[in-house]
């Protein structure tokens, strides 16, 4: 898609200006109120399966590599959004990727690619909530002292009649969304991963002394 950006003649590199235009403070409050979450938060889902890995001491290895890789990415792909739609468009629009995507025209030949994009989005989201299942599972069988291949049936199924009844179109799931990310996500990728890791250090240093 970036690709065929570049060869439509959309993006606009003066849209990136002025850069820091908000100011360091307004850029640190959104990091800290919406971004550190989405996506850096979601990584304790890959905790989760950390302890079924083949080669467990590549881990660290591959997951500091996973999370420069997609930040990369992340960062590649917001320049391009701003570049093609300017800042003031890709703020009010409800799916800036997607009236990205409806730029593109090389020639007038490749035009209205918003299928392969739609696509795209389905297999990736497919794979994310696969994931957010599958931690959830293997969380589930853990307390519950239970096989995860019981527990796949009654999670799918939460999963699959809460994502019909929760949210009656994409507005309301953007603002179930925003919530989630700063009320439910930070319990579970900050408070409760500290928290063992003080009891952790407790327990070790008793261990020491006893």
């Amino acid at each position: 898609m970036v690709i065929f950006l570049l060869f439509s003649n959309a993006v606009k590199f003066e849209n990136l200006l002025p850069v820091l235009e908000p100011g360091w403070e307004t850029i640190f409050r959104t990091t800290i109120n919406e971004a550190w979450m989405a996506p850096f938060g979601e990584i304790i889902c890959f905790t989760m399966i950390f302890a079924y890995l083949k080669k467990p001491k590549l881990q660290i290895k591959v997951g500091i590599a996973g999370v420069i890789s997609g930040g990369l990415a992340l960062v590649l792909i917001h320049l391009i959004t701003i570049s093609v739609l300017g800042e003031y468009t890709r703020n009010l629009s409800l799916a800036p990727l997607l009236k990205m995507v409806q730029k593109i025209n090389v020639a007038d030949f490749l035009v209205r690619v918003d299928p392969l994009f739609l696509i795209w989005l389905v297999v990736n989201d497919f794979f994310k909530v696969l994931v957010f299942m599958y931690a959830a599972v293997i969380g589930g069988a853990t307390i519950f002292k239970r096989s995860k291949n019981i527990l796949i049936i009654p999670f799918g199924l939460i999963t699959f009649f809460t994502s019909i009844f929760f949210t009656e179109n994409y507005t309301s799931h953007m603002a179930q969304g925003v919530i989630a990310l700063k009320h439910f996500y930070p319990i579970f990728s900050v408070y409760i991963p500290l928290l063992l890791c003080i009891v952790c250090f407790v327990r070790q240093k008793l261990n020491k002394i006893g």
